[in-house]
């Protein structure tokens, strides 16, 4: 369960122009000028749908065969674009919206007492096959914090006196329960970024957009305390730190959670994710596991 609100400057609109606007579900076309990402550039996963991603399959989100294709998906990848797989991610959704409405109204109704600006906030992730969509998030950081840093680390002074309890806790997150209901996200799945990150991606890597991106999976358990880890780097190269060092870790993790994906791992990947929620001893034991090499002040 990432925290990158700020995750937009240099790479696109504004997160609070896109909430103005209409609900985006097309093929993304990064491309940078003048730091920023530009639609009408040619992109690097405008034609993923159409690329065969796995074993020379496309890459839909469903399972469907494809008579151009004759490789067969792997177990991992089937699962991900299975009905068991999204029969769950709807009901887990509306169970959890259900149940926790109450608390979702009182953490709005704090972030606006407490600070000025909208309780929600709403930016552009490249989701399953390169899609754009707009992902939701309880707003943690100020209006204008879109026009700093992209990378978020613990004491940004940008975080709201709420905002910094509602990262902790991953609170800030709970509205991508709508995410998944829709079938943007996932419950399990890698986490989405915004599209500026796909353009150094591998064609290895770009096959993280085969399946839906996710609340929650490996890579986040392990970096579930990742602004702390950021917060150790100088802020001039926490950027490269980001791409360089955990990007790249996170994409190996999430290459894995594709190839062994299960019912039974989702299980497994939720409950250990709340448990660390709930646990800051397992917390700190987590953030202890996890040692890349932090560039010289």
């Amino acid at each position: 369960m990432s925290t990158e609100d700020s995750k937009t400057a240099q790479c696109g609109e504004s997160g609070d122009d896109r909430s103005r606007g209409r609900k985006t579900q097309r093929p993304v076309l990064p491309g940078v000028q003048d730091g920023r990402a530009d639609a009408s550039h040619e992109g690097i996963v405008q034609d993923l749908s159409r690329t065969c991603l796995e074993g020379g399959r496309p890459a839909p989100a469903d399972n469907r065969d494809s008579a151009t294709c004759a490789a067969p998906i792997p177990r991992g990848l089937a699962y991900c674009r299975g009905r068991l797989k999204r029969g769950f991610d709807i009901g887990f959704s509306v169970l959890a919206l259900v149940l926790l409405s109450p608390l979702l109204i009182l953490i709005a109704l704090l972030i606006l007492l407490t600070s000025e600006g909208p309780a929600l906030f709403t930016q552009e992730r490249v989701g399953v096959s390169g899609r754009l969509f707009r992902l939701w998030k309880f707003r943690s950081m100020r209006v204008s914090a879109d026009k700093g840093s992209l990378i978020t680390s613990r004491g940004d002074n940008r975080i709201t006196s709420v905002g910094r309890l509602l990262r902790v806790t991953k609170l800030d997150e709970l509205p991508q329960f709508v995410n998944v209901l829709s079938g943007d996200m996932s419950l399990v799945g890698p986490r989405p970024l915004i599209a500026c990150y796909y353009m150094s991606y591998t064609p290895e890597q770009r096959r993280v957009l085969a399946v839906r991106p996710g609340l929650t999976d490996p890579a986040t358990l392990l970096f579930m305390d990742e602004e702390t880890l950021l917060a150790r780097v100088s802020e001039s190269k926490r950027e490269i730190f980001y791409r360089e060092e955990i990007l790249q870790k996170k994409l190996e993790l999430n290459l894995s959670y594709i190839e062994r994906a299960s019912f039974l791992y989702d299980l497994h990947l939720i409950l250990k994710t709340a448990f660390l929620l709930v646990s800051p001893a397992q917390k700190l034991a987590a953030r202890r596991t996890v040692s890349p090499r932090i560039p010289e002040a």
